[in-house]
């Protein structure tokens, strides 16, 4: 039962996203009424928003206990334990408000995150229909849902959504828009462009359309159509950033626009601008200026770009040295030469051919040239491994779970199989997959392994110079890039001495482009495939790339990249002092 003293100002504060504020009123109201069971749930809300995830689930904790029988308590309860990685609590809490919300999207789409992720796929698709199923029936209600399940990359479900949007109201102009936006990131830009025309059509003032119209142009590779309607944005909406941004990054935007270059230093400026906006805003400056050779103040974009970039990822994954170390550490002790040598568990498939290395290293171009081969199909990056190689090791006892092991090794399979039915070899170039060689070679021991290899300072610099929107806890940091390059570099040489050598190779992004037929020849021998002439012009490539490499990709094979760094000496001690020479 509530106590009679309340005070409800710090949840109007919480629920307005006063946080700080909330969080103070609300603390001093649990003073005088600890049983004040929505000051606790406002309150966990509150610290999670701030990054404190021991609070939250703290506070989450206690409004639980208080009333055992509420589904929201418990959703919030399974939403910090999902914050926190705890995923059979979170499950268990998110089953319990489903069980007392069965009406509810929001819970469904909480369950089948966590079920996801712990890879209960079957379960997670099904939970994830369901939240479909629950929804209100008018499109906007979709529309709504799609949003919240595209936000958490649940593509498909996201896709369901925006197509019953569509369906039962054709001119909703926002239901065109999501349609597009998921269509976009599943890389099946050409199938989006229809949908943005159409969403110009019906609203004509609508940037976000021609935006979003620009990005489905530019996976394509279409990057003259593309900075047409980029400008047409800035046109109907001069604040924003990610136009601009890409035009820049397409190499459609010069230090001769002086007024446009002016606009931008005056928007990064605006206290009222998202920090969203003004963080891509000094991306697209830092382009700018590289191009046109003015380092210092190029240097001086790059750095505001990352230091907005990295107050936002601190509050999402805080960087930790030792999380870095402990994965090498792991790999080490589990992964023994002796293991992957005795073990037989896997599949005897080599349809998967992996792409790895750090991010920036050349994954996108390999992709790129082999998927131009008639038997291999680009496969993007998937997350399948960072997602649940966890689950295939007993925690108590770290030891391998086999059977869990074959297991992940078939739903992998099946995984590929529904990329391309008919392909020889599926690429997954997740640049991730170097944590889990280990798992992947017992799973797979005739998949092949090409390892990405470029300058250890134009790799770190290319990361911090290049806008990521994924959560890299080390991207934004110079100290935290080289720091991770260095671990990146112990783990590979743990993995050339344990991985049989038939099944790892090391390509060198400077050979690639300095003799790409040479390389190629090698990789496709490495992979048991014969020559084609295909994989000489990886620019014609007809997939779309989402990656922020997709105007690289677009061009000839190209050397300007190699040794960029000399440009950015003075500034960039942390990639290239002896102290760190590894990197």
């Amino acid at each position: 039962m509530k106590s009679t003293i309340r005070d409800d100002s710090g949840i109007l504060d919480a629920q307005t996203g006063r946080f700080a504020e909330a969080i103070e009123k609300l603390t001093d109201a649990l003073r005088e009424a600890p049983d004040f069971f929505e000051a606790w749930v406002w309150l966990s809300i509150s610290h999670g928003k701030l990054g404190s995830k021991d609070r939250a689930l703290a506070a989450a904790i206690r409004a639980v206990q208080l009333r055992p029988g509420d589904g929201a308590g418990l959703n919030n309860l399974g939403l910090c334990h999902l914050a926190m990685g705890n995923l059979p609590e979170a499950a268990g809490a998110l089953h319990q408000a489903a069980a007392l919300l069965p009406d509810s999207s929001e819970v469904a789409v909480n369950l089948g995150t966590a079920l996801h992720r712990l890879g209960r796929i079957q379960e997670a698709r099904a939970s994830f229909r369901k939240a479909v199923a629950t929804a209100p029936s008018s499109p906007q209600s979709y529309v709504a849902l799609g949003r919240a399940l595209l936000a958490q990359n649940q593509l498909e479900a996201a896709l369901d959504c925006a197509e019953r949007a569509v369906r039962g109201d054709a001119e909703l102009a926002s239901a065109r828009i999501l349609l597009a936006r998921v269509l976009i990131d599943l890389g099946r830009g050409n199938s989006a462009e229809e949908h943005c025309l159409k969403a110009i059509d019906l609203e004509p003032k609508n940037a976000a359309g021609h935006t979003l119209l620009a990005n489905a142009l530019g996976t394509q590779g279409l990057h003259e159509d593309a900075a047409v309607h980029y400008r047409k944005a800035i046109e109907l909406k001069p604040d924003q950033g990610f136009a601009y941004y890409s035009l820049a990054f397409g190499r459609k935007l010069s230090i001769s626009e002086a007024d446009t270059i002016a606009k931008m230093e005056a928007l990064t400026l605006d206290p009222t601008l998202h920090r969203n906006e003004v963080k891509l805003l000094h991306y697209g400056l830092g382009r700018v200026y590289e191009d046109a050779k003015d380092f210092r103040r190029s240097m001086h974009h790059f750095d505001e770009a990352n230091r907005i970039a990295f107050s936002q990822a601190s509050t999402r994954a805080p960087f930790s040295k030792e999380s870095h170390v402990r994965v090498v550490d792991r790999n080490r002790k589990l992964f023994t030469q002796e293991l992957l040598a005795t073990k037989r568990i896997g599949l005897d498939s080599d349809l998967p051919i992996f792409i790895v290395g750090m991010m920036r290293s050349g994954t996108t171009l390999m992709e790129q040239i082999l998927s131009r081969h008639p038997q291999i199909t680009a496969g993007g990056e998937q997350h399948f491994w960072a997602d649940n190689a966890r689950l295939a090791v007993d925690p108590a006892s770290f030891a391998l779970n086999e059977e869990r092991l074959l297991q992940l090794a078939k739903e992998y399979l099946a995984m590929l199989q529904d990329i391309s039915p008919r392909a020889a070899h599926v690429t997954d170039k997740m640049p991730a997959n170097a944590s889990f060689l280990g798992f992947i070679h017992l799973a797979f021991p005739n998949a092949r392994i090409i390892h990405m290899i470029r300058n250890p300072v134009d790799t770190c610099l290319s990361i911090y110079l290049t806008p990521n929107e994924a959560s890299i806890d080390y991207a934004h940091n110079k100290e935290n890039i080289a720091f991770a390059f260095e671990q990146h570099l112990n783990l590979m040489a743990h993995w050339r001495e344990v991985l049989p050598a038939d099944r790892l190779m090391d390509v060198a992004y400077e050979d690639l482009v300095q003799d790409q037929e040479r390389v190629t020849r090698a990789v496709l021998d490495f992979c048991g495939l014969e020559w084609s002439d295909r994989c000489l012009s990886p620019e014609n490539n007809e997939r779309t790339v989402t990656t922020p490499s997709n105007w690289q990709v677009r061009q000839p094979v190209y050397k300007t990249s190699v040794e960029r760094w000399r440009n950015y000496e003075p500034w960039i001690p942390e990639f290239t002092s002896p102290m760190n020479s590894s990197c």
